[in-house]
């Protein structure tokens, strides 16, 4: 019987063998191709691992919607298993390249560190040209993708919105003196804006000083004994998820900090009548207008006005009718939806 079946195989083996060499060869292809996907998976993972540290990617990004101090980085340094932290500044903006309007994502870089610092955190790889030494220089995020930036190009920053630039830039046109990889960007997307036609096309990295905040936008830390693991194993998780946890924990009683010093400053401001706070307009200034609409007003006697307004319109228009000192002017608040009447 086993004679007779092996004979009838080999008999249709022959009647089709260009069939049967066919579906051989697509099957060995299958499996070569499985098994090579399979082998290099691993050393894909193992060569981005050693990418990340050699650059010394961030296992952190910390973020807070009223921005991180120098005092809150120290904080952060403090915590069991920070090795490093880095505070940063990034910003969207737009640019005319290629007679294009496109947005570049704007992120500080520290200038002149030695690469063995491990607070150079998200260190560059130069592929053309420098990193930049003196204001008004910066580097771009090399783009396959697109149009790409060429050293030697100048590129004006735009705000893209209603606010001046300069309040964010001590400068608005950069020449680009290098071209550079970043471990933070892996793939060709480089995220979303909310300016421009809301994709971003290009990143942008200048000196730290360059920024004007007196605050970070985020900052970036690295995890004690992190680099030794593999990036993507679950002991590397659990090291980081540990560490996170602890910045976490501290994060609450660093906002409260934070909340209480904008709070006194603005207390501060709003006692000196000279001086403008955050670039707005000085309590003279508002004075000025708000006296002149209430002479305004008392000039048409046979009508009765509704304002509403704010606690600090409010503020000063009790001004206007009663004397007050500083610290009273400073304390005065108005309560939600409350009612306050004005004779002249």
């Amino acid at each position: 019987m086993g004679k007779s079946v092996f004979k009838d195989l080999i008999r249709e083996i022959k009647g089709s063998l260009g069939r049967f060499i066919a579906i051989m060869a697509i099957t060995a292809i299958g499996a070569a191709f499985f098994a090579g996907v399979t082998a290099s998976s691993g050393d894909m993972k193992r060569s981005s691992d050693n990418y990340y540290d050699e650059y010394n990617m961030n296992d952190l990004r910390i973020i807070s919607s009223i921005g991180l101090t120098d005092d809150d980085l120290q904080v952060i340094a403090k915590v069991q298993g920070v090795k490093a932290v880095y505070g940063a500044n990034s910003k969207d903006v737009l640019i005319n390249y290629d007679d294009k309007e496109s947005v570049a994502h704007v992120l500080s870089i520290p200038l002149n560190v030695d690469d063995n610092d491990d607070s150079y955190i998200n260190r560059l790889r130069i592929k053309e040209g420098r990193l930049p030494q003196n204001d008004k220089e910066c580097v771009v995020k090399y783009e396959s993708t697109r149009e790409a930036v060429k050293v030697g190009d100048v590129l004006k920053f735009e705000s893209g919105t209603s606010d001046d630039i300069n309040d964010t830039f001590k400068d608005t046109e950069y020449t680009v003196v290098g071209v550079v990889y970043s471990p933070c960007f892996v793939s060709y997307d480089l995220g979303s804006s909310d300016i421009g036609n809301g994709n971003i096309s290009y990143c942008v990295y200048v000196g730290d000083d360059e920024f004007k905040n007196d605050y970070y936008t985020e900052a970036y830390a690295v995890v004690d004994g992190a680099k030794e693991l593999d990036t993507y194993s679950d002991e590397y998780d659990k090291k980081v998820e540990n560490v996170q946890n602890r910045i976490k924990n501290i994060a609450a009683g660093q906002l409260d900090n934070r909340k209480k010093d904008i709070k006194e400053e603005f207390a501060k401001a709003k006692c000196n009548f000279i001086c403008s706070f955050d670039g707005g307009e000085t309590m003279l200034h508002l004075a000025q207008r708000i006296y002149n609409l209430l002479d305004d007003i008392k000039a048409q006697p046979d009508k009765t006005y509704l304002l509403v307004a704010h606690n600090g319109i409010a503020r000063m228009v009790k001004s206007y009718f009663e004397d007050m000192g500083n610290e009273e002017f400073s304390a005065f608040k108005i309560k939600n939806c409350e009612i306050l009447k004005f004779e002249f």
